[in-house]
């Protein structure tokens, strides 16, 4: 998320229709994606915890991965070809 937000940030990405973040709105304003981050990970994470522990959604797959490297590794295979 922070390399995300420095890219758009220093790099001037365009977002869509012309629009751009700024540095002043992701790092001290109540619109922060950092904030809005901190606020909610937790609520969110204990959330997701008690679907898979209830099995709220049984016709759903929960994958989960310890690291960003086991996340792409996985995502990789995905995207393979079937005789590859």
């Amino acid at each position: 998320m922070l390399r995300r937000v420095f890219q758009r940030v220093f790099l001037r990405e365009e977002l869509w229709g012309g629009n751009r973040e700024t540095f002043h709105k992701q790092f001290f304003s109540r619109e922060s994606l950092f904030l809005w981050i901190y606020h909610t990970h937790g609520r969110r994470r204990d959330k997701y915890r008690q679907y898979r522990q209830n099995n709220t959604y049984p016709h759903l797959t929960w994958i989960q991965h310890a690291t960003p490297v086991a996340t792409r590794r996985w995502l990789k295979r995905l995207t393979l070809p079937a005789n590859a």
